[in-house]
């Protein structure tokens, strides 16, 4: 009941109060859904990523551990997501789409608190879902990014559709001034800072405007994307940690996390690419809602079954 308790009034609760405040806005002054998105993806985004590549600090056996089983964990979910995409047929844009919503979750704002109540504040299994944070970031605004854009078109105008976007540059440039040892003026460092912390407020509120224009009915696609996010996606980093050999906290982190709900970013790439972000919209507000209960089962599931 306690885990419950937190996970309501601590991760759904804010989350759904920001959103609101979209709604509200939106429904008052008709904001421009377009504009907040860009200011997301053009602004926000790359100071996020820069901040985050540049100022994480992770061992590397902790570090090599997570991305074996995130490479393995987000391509058994990227062909899970095209084969349901085929066998629903859906055409390019959804199955993409949907795709992007059973591989990308949200780590930071839901998944950090989290972890940081399951485990007592252990400063080892948060810098675990640091790094998943991390990983989930890159690859939701590169390949995610990419599937977005790509409705069918050639390959060299999807990736440049990618490549226009600042964040890809941002990463990079975080990259080499680690690998140089190199210190950026610090002045620089806390403007970036300050749009770092903006991202996700800017990115819930970009959902609260699009929710408000969007019809919340039923659809069975939503649905189903929301089973394979919170219980399929759980299933298969269950099979996964037990084939590497994972135990103890890592095993048990990495659980806890493959179970969070879609990301509000898939909405944001949507929004920008015009690909069904009505869907996206909708799968983003259920899974959030409904993850209130399954996260609550997979903690108790890892801390006394994943040892």
């Amino acid at each position: 009941m306690n885990y419950f308790l937190f996970i309501l009034t601590n991760n759904i609760a804010p989350v759904f109060l920001i959103i609101g405040i979209g709604i509200l806005l939106n429904h008052f002054f008709n904001l421009d859904v377009q504009s907040l998105s860009r200011l997301h993806l053009y602004v926000l985004v790359p100071a996020f990523m820069f901040n985050q590549i540049y100022t994480t600090q992770i061992s590397m056996d902790q570090l090599n551990k997570v991305l074996i089983f995130m490479a393995i964990f987000l391509f058994v979910l990227y062909i899970i997501g095209h084969m349901i995409g085929k066998l629903i047929k859906a055409d390019k844009s959804m199955e993409n789409t949907f795709t992007n919503t059973v591989m990308f979750y949200n780590s930071g704002n839901y998944g950090i608190p989290l972890i940081s109540l399951a485990f007592n504040n252990n400063a080892m299994a948060v810098a675990i879902q640091v790094i998943v944070m991390v990983i989930q970031n890159v690859t939701n605004f590169t390949l995610g990014a990419f599937q977005a854009n790509d409705k069918g078109g050639s390959l060299i105008d999807n990736l440049k559709g990618v490549a226009k976007l600042p964040y890809i540059y941002a990463l990079f440039l975080a990259i080499i001034l680690r690998l140089l040892n190199l210190e950026v003026y610090k002045p620089i460092m806390v403007s970036l800072n300050y749009l770092s912390q903006a991202m996700i407020a800017v990115a819930l509120l970009t959902l609260g405007v699009k929710l408000d224009s969007t019809k919340l009915d039923f659809e069975w696609n939503v649905l189903l994307s929301n089973i394979v996010r919170l219980v399929g996606a759980p299933i298969v980093a269950f099979i996964i940690i037990k084939l590497l050999g994972f135990h103890g906290i890592l095993a048990q982190v990495l659980f806890i996390s493959s179970g969070l709900p879609t990301a509000v970013n898939t909405v944001v790439l949507s929004l920008e690419y015009n690909s069904q972000p009505e869907f996206a919209s909708k799968v983003v507000f259920n899974a959030t809602l409904l993850s209130a209960i399954t996260e609550t089962v997979l903690i108790y599931i890892a801390q006394n079954f994943i040892l």
